[in-house]
Formats: C-alpha cells, structure tokens, sequence
C-alpha cells in the first residue's frame, strides 16, 4: 500500500489489519535468562506499528500504549485499524483548517520546517507528546509573548 492515509480503500485497511495481526506475535528475538534458559520476546502491538510504518510511512503510523490506552483500543489489528481512521480524521480537520489559510495539507510539512516527514508522522508526533507524554500546547498568550522576543 502506497497510498496516503487520507485515500486508502477498505480494501487497504483489510490488507492492514491482516498485515498487522500476522506479525504482532511473531518471535523478534530472544533473550537469554540464565545458561540453559531464554525468553522469546515477540514483536507486539508497538513495535508492529512501528515496522509498519518504516514500510509505509504515508499511511500506517506508530502507536504505544498510551494511546491505545487513550481511544480503548485493545492492540489487534482490527483496533489499529479503527485508529488509523481516527488519525485520518485528524488530517481532514487539519486539511479543513490549512484551506482556511490557503494552504494544501500537503504542504504543512515543509512550512512547519518538516519537508521529510509524512503528515501521519506529524499526527505521531503530536499524539505522543500530547497523549503519551501529556503535553500540552502553550495558550495563545504565550504564544504571543514568545513572538515578541524574537
């Protein structure tokens, strides 16, 4: 799936959810416990996310506990599937606001000084701070006080 996030078909979310629900559980390695003992650890819901999203960064993105936490998602691919969904939400509103400024979505990256990244990474990297690490976005004041010094 090349598609962006914001165009993929039920058909790509199905392709996804069986994607992710074959490598959730497989082996990523193991670890050794004592001479004769090892622990197989496997790849799991995060790291699923993540590798898929090294595969397909347009469209798949991470997640963690927290957020899944957040939306009571329960790690299956059917639940990072309804996430991704969620997310696409997000970018629609984003793309609502960006068009009553004149600018396309696309273009978001690079004026936001992030012409490498994806716009499902932006959302990514917004969900973390705000959800995983429980940031929040300085007021409008301050914003405004921060303008002035510069």
């Amino acid at each position: 799936m090349e598609r962006d996030l914001l165009f993929i078909s039920d058909g790509d979310f199905a392709s996804v959810e069986r994607a992710y629900d074959g490598l959730a559980n497989r082996p990523a390695s193991c670890r050794k416990l004592a001479p004769e003992r090892e622990s197989v650890v496997t790849i799991r819901p995060t790291g699923t996310a993540k590798v898929l999203f090294a595969l397909r960064p347009n469209a798949p993105i991470p997640w963690d506990t927290f957020m899944r936490n957040r939306y009571s998602l329960d790690g299956s691919g059917k639940s990072y599937c309804a996430y991704l969904r969620g997310v696409r939400g997000q970018l629609q509103a984003l793309g609502s606001e960006c068009a009553k400024h004149g600018l396309e979505l696309n273009d978001l990256p690079r004026v936001l000084g992030r012409a490498e990244s994806s716009l499902p990474k932006l959302i990514d990297e917004s969900n973390w701070v705000t959800i995983s690490r429980r940031g929040t976005a300085p007021s409008e004041t301050e914003l405004k006080r921060w303008v002035a010094w510069v």
